[in-house]
């Protein structure tokens, strides 16, 4: 199975937070090869924009060359910007009223026709309509 994965999730691997345990059975589900896991660049800015927040430098840079590795080893791939997303991204915050990130991101889940995994329930709750969201089940 494909999915994009959100911020909140990779954020969450990092961090110990309510999510931990469940982002953590989401990545080892990437690391099996049961899933096929993609990410917009803009992921990998947020990533290390909340954890610099949330914890220090340190941890912001750990997370962010783990993540590159993960590119570089073929383990999470880049999803490609491509003109048609922006304008999905512009429904999204007009008609739904989604945040600018959150629009840009799942607009690439729209745009790919990805599950997308999230942590984030007003985002779950705004596009229930419009997106699939991957629920930890194959």
């Amino acid at each position: 199975m494909n999915i994009l994965l959100d911020s909140s999730v990779i954020v969450s691997l990092f961090i110990n937070d309510k999510h931990k345990h469940k982002a953590e059975e989401i990545f080892t589900n990437i690391f099996n090869g049961e899933l096929q896991a993609c990410i917009p660049d803009l992921v990998l800015v947020e990533i290390c924009s909340a954890l610099r927040r949330r914890t220090n430098k340190e941890s912001a840079e750990r997370a962010y060359k783990k993540v590159e590795e993960w590119q570089r080893k073929g383990i999470l791939s880049k999803q490609e910007m491509d003109e048609e997303i922006l304008p999905i991204a512009c429904s999204f915050a007009i008609n739904y009223g989604v945040k600018g990130a959150d629009a840009l991101i799942t607009a690439y889940a729209s745009y790919y026709g990805l599950k997308l995994a999230t942590f984030d329930d007003e985002i779950k709750e705004k596009l229930k309509e419009k997106l699939d969201f991957y629920n930890g089940q194959m």
